[in-house]
């Protein structure tokens, strides 16, 4: 209970630090709360990934892309700022050993990233929720940015601070990146082996396909 509240009716009220407020389940700021949410979410993917190991590799790819990976944290990737929260490099790792498991070889990042890929793109749909944490949080901003500035209309409300720094990362990006010769024509990558900066080239590629996603 917070000290400076008289009011008898407020007395009533929880004090929640801004760091463990939630709103329909999504944690609103960095800090404990967003976490134990990433937290818990990669333990359900370490035991999915368990107990998946039971089945065909092909109904386990159909199941980690349509109901383990990137949709089951869809809701936390759109309504938290989760862009640097640790356990996401945490929950990528658990769906590449997936991945390894399903192919039955160790993949290296410059594979992995492949793989990532959606399938429109050359790779398994299975995507790296580190490279949908920012396209997927902007994207959802704008499309409640109207709703939000007719109700909020009467009332000055200081600027997202989240939103505003995922925007200059976003346009840092989006004036860094281009489309690279080694795409081909069709978009998707084509055969590196051997180069030092393959996995950043590889890398530069996934996020130059996830802008060009976003505008579309």
């Amino acid at each position: 209970m917070h000290s400076d509240v008289t009011d008898s009716t407020l007395l009533f009220f929880v004090y929640v630090q801004s760091s463990d407020a939630e709103q329909l389940g999504a944690p609103l700021f960095p800090g404990s709360a967003l976490d134990a949410a990433w937290t818990k979410r990669c333990e359900d993917l370490t035991r999915a990934v368990h107990r998946l190991a039971e089945i065909r590799s092909q109904d386990v790819l159909i199941l980690l892309r349509a109901s383990f990976s990137a949709p089951t944290v869809q809701h936390l990737l759109r309504c938290s700022p989760s862009v640097h929260v640790s356990a996401l490099q945490t929950f990528d790792g658990h769906l590449r050993l997936a991945v390894s498991n399903i192919t039955n070889s160790g993949l290296s990042d410059t594979q992995w990233i492949q793989a990532s890929l959606p399938i429109k793109y050359g790779g398994l749909g299975i995507r790296r929720v580190v490279s949908l944490a920012l396209p997927v949080f902007l994207a959802a901003a704008a499309s409640n940015f109207d709703l939000q500035t007719q109700i909020l209309a009467s009332f000055f409300c200081p600027s997202d601070s989240f939103l505003d720094l995922y925007l200059s990362s976003w346009s840092r990006e989006d004036e860094r990146l281009s489309w690279p010769g080694w795409l081909t024509y069709s978009g998707r990558l084509s055969h590196i082996s051997g180069h030092p900066s393959d996995t950043g080239r590889a890398q530069d590629g996934e996020r130059t396909l996830a802008r060009l996603s976003f505008y579309r």
